[in-house]
């Protein structure tokens, strides 16, 4: 099975219809098929549920479902501690970038798998040793 980190802007497009949300979809897809395993920084609940509420398109209720749609999503959270917390730490030094966006970079890395986003910052990033592919034109792995 292929594994793979997604950071909270392809899950975002799970949510709302914005460009890239289909291919997003297909990556959901393939990760209730079991064709493919996900995990996510533990940051990435809280990034998804603030994206959604600064969209201001969602009700009270629709974000507390949204909330239980992520928790029981059963994607691998992973804590930030010991290397991982190390290795987050020195790319948002040496990138200049958020420790959010460090934290999926760090995952990736450690996990020796892609990280997929619609980030354009993280894309432009690539120099971080991490493979990081855009959400745009994915493909399934069945």
């Amino acid at each position: 099975m292929a594994l793979a980190v997604i950071d909270a802007s392809v899950a975002v497009k799970w949510f709302l219809e914005e460009p890239d949300s289909e291919d997003a979809l297909r990556l959901q897809s393939d990760f209730f098929e079991g064709l493919l395993s996900v995990r996510v920084p533990s940051v990435f609940p809280y990034e998804v549920m603030n994206a959604l509420h600064s969209s201001r398109r969602f009700s009270r209720r629709e974000l507390l479902e949204s909330a239980r749609d992520i928790d029981r999503s059963g994607f691998q959270t992973v804590p930030l501690f010991a290397d991982y917390l190390a290795r987050t730490v020195d790319l948002a030094t040496a990138s200049a970038i958020t420790v959010y966006d460090a934290s999926y970079l760090a995952l990736a890395a450690l996990e020796e798998c892609p990280l997929y986003t619609a980030d354009e910052g993280l894309l432009a990033l690539d120099g971080s040793r991490t493979a990081v592919r855009p959400i745009r034109g994915y493909f399934s792995h069945d």
